[in-house]
């Protein structure tokens, strides 16, 4: 299934004077749905930058975020830059949420602005992981950063750059 094929998430009310919201809690992972919010949204009159909130159901307190920039590729052509990306608890690790928060970064930014790459920077082995996780189940090619550290757990930043191109 590409990301094409994915339903952008529900629109929103704006309570931040105009940044467009969108419900993406039908990427979650089922066992989590209960459990969990899931948003993105960005400013559509300066798309600079889109962010991704996992926020819990019960407390109403932010457990996950994603902050992205909008750039472009050597090509020329519009991407997600992917800056910050974070669980803020090691409980909610190994359940699905953070492949849901990319699934919602990635349809967010290609539904709602027609971004079609990803790149980002120095990423952990775990983000690796996901990444590719990600291009296997949705079949983006261009994904192979080097390895530039030790693999020494969650948060090694043991791989460099990469970009690839959503479909």
């Amino acid at each position: 299934m590409s990301i094409a094929d994915l339903q952008p998430g529900r629109q929103l009310p704006s309570n931040l004077g105009g940044m467009l919201t969108r419900d993406y809690g039908h990427l979650l992972p089922p066992k989590c749905s209960d459990s969990y919010k899931l948003y993105a949204e960005h400013w559509p009159q300066e798309p600079h930058s889109l962010y991704v909130r996992l926020v819990s159901k019960r407390t109403g307190d932010k457990v996950g975020r994603i902050d992205a920039g909008v750039s472009r590729t050597g090509t020329g052509d519009r991407a997600i830059v992917i800056s910050t990306s974070e669980m803020y608890h090691a409980r909610q690790r190994g359940k699905g949420l953070g492949k849901a928060m990319y699934e919602a970064l990635f349809a967010h930014g290609y539904h709602c602005m027609g971004l079609k790459y990803v790149q980002g920077f120095n990423h952990s082995s775990m983000a690796r992981n996901v990444h590719e996780s990600l291009c296997r189940k949705h079949g983006f090619t261009g994904y192979d950063p080097d390895q530039v550290g030790k693999v020494k757990g969650p948060l090694d930043n043991a791989f460099d750059e990469y970009c690839y191109r959503l479909r």
